[in-house]
């Protein structure tokens, strides 16, 4: 997570912790655009979201210490929203205007291969998006604990590895429903032994529907003021099994 030089010279004493909440309605606007064009049905794979606009119960937030401080506290409701593209779905999850994650996946054998990934965060005014094209193996479907697969993402030249593990899977709650998920672990290597990215999802068993996860995030960045240090920890809840349309 960078913070692009004009930042600084521009917002050097200000403090930053403005979250404009993007709402489901919005959501669904945009769902709408997306489809006008193309049919939902052309999703065909099961492994893969149904098209809508997910939402879920979400805490945590995320922030900088440079320039005084910038935090972000995320809205109790964000809106993860699936759309057909290239070769699967588009996977969009929004906290707010400030802060968002897109990813593309694609339904391959034995599992869910990642594709492409996109960060977003705006800070003091500025946005940074970081886009990265994956390569590797496939997250595996209904395989057994202990099992791991590796995904390789770049961009720019900078180059980080992704290794996943199974974890036991569970049961969780969502709405009423009790659903069967496939519980697993992420951590993301790109070199630097200061930064820390984990993430732990539980997806609905045999699809990639995310039914909850928790980030921790800890990166550091060198800037013409110095390091700064970026950390977000949240966590989503799924708060029904069928998406708004």
């Amino acid at each position: 997570m960078v913070l692009a030089a004009g930042a600084f010279a521009l917002f050097r004493y200000k403090t930053d912790s403005e979250v404009t909440p993007v709402g489901v309605d919005h959501a669904l606007a945009d769902f709408n655009a997306e489809v006008s064009g193309g049919s939902v049905a052309s999703i065909l794979a099961a492994a893969l979201p149904e098209p809508g606009v997910y939402t879920y119960a979400t805490s945590g937030g995320d922030g900088v210490d440079a320039l005084g401080g910038g935090e972000h506290v995320y809205p109790d409701v964000t809106t993860l929203t699936v759309t057909a593209a290239s070769c699967g779905v588009s996977q969009l999850w929004v906290a707010a205007v400030e802060r968002s994650d897109e990813v593309l996946t694609c339904a391959v054998g034995g599992g869910v291969e990642t594709v492409a990934f996109t960060a977003f965060h705006r800070f003091f005014g500025v946005d940074d998006r970081e886009s990265h094209l994956c390569t590797g193996e496939p997250r595996p479907l209904r395989a057994p604990a202990g099992t791991t697969w590796t995904t390789t993402c770049v961009r720019e030249g900078e180059t980080a590895v992704w290794t996943g593990e199974v974890l036991e899977p569970g049961r969780l709650v969502v709405g009423d429903e009790p659903v069967d998920v496939e519980h697993v672990v992420v951590t993301i290597d790109n070199g630097d032994p200061d930064d820390s990215q984990r993430t732990e999802t539980w997806y609905r068993a045999g699809t990639d529907l995310v039914v909850r996860r928790v980030v921790d995030n800890a990166t550091v960045e060198g800037s013409p003021i110095g390091v700064v240090h970026y950390t977000e920890h949240y966590e989503i809840a799924l708060t029904g099994l069928t998406p708004a349309r």
